[in-house]
């Protein structure tokens, strides 16, 4: 007999959680999936499978069509060493385009002040390693880009913003550098 995507076969595992054992296997699950473990697990399957778990189980979780990943690396603006993390992204042109988001916390992710203290930077984007350079889109540039992904993706991006304010969420442009087209 055919499988058909979405019907649960006949033989499936059925899971009966009470309120309190969900809770229970709710908090080990986040704990596991904002892990170190897990960041770069999933930061290895950017790099060298070219997608993501962590955006994937999102889009399936939120029922939300899937969003490109890449890796990000930057000079820590403090250390000077390099720091890499995986994030989704869209194009705008040429240039992809990741948003400093922090689902909405009160200071910005660690790599937006990298990269606004030092604009050069490296992307795993579809197994490839890209030297990019950074800006900080402001006015109708964000705007536009911000719109992109409340209509293509999510709206969380507006809920994120509501949260973090008054700071305002950065969206970063990366543009890869001519010689290594």
């Amino acid at each position: 007999m055919a499988k058909h995507y979405g019907q649960e076969p006949e033989n499936a595992v059925k899971f009966n959680f009470d309120e309190e054992e969900f809770g229970v296997l709710q908090r080990a699950m986040v704990r596991f999936f904002t892990s170190a473990l897990w960041t770069d697990l999933d930061k290895h399957c950017v790099r060298y499978f070219g997608g993501s778990m962590s955006t994937k189980l999102t889009s399936l979780a939120r029922q939300i069509p899937h969003q490109s990943t890449l890796v990000l690396e930057t000079i820590g603006s403090r250390t000077g060493q390099m720091r890499s993390c995986a994030l989704p992204y869209v194009m705008d042109e040429s240039r992809y385009c990741v948003v400093g988001s922090r689902a909405g916390g009160p200071i910005h992710p660690a790599w937006v002040l990298n990269l606004r203290r030092n604009p050069a930077c490296w992307a795993w984007i579809n197994r490839k390693h890209v030297p990019c350079r950074a800006e900080e889109a402001t006015g109708a540039v964000r705007q536009r880009v911000i719109d992109f992904i409340r209509d293509n993706y999510t709206d969380m991006i507006d809920e994120y913003q509501q949260t973090a304010a008054p700071r305002i969420i950065p969206v970063m442009m990366l543009t890869p550098c001519k010689q290594y087209e």
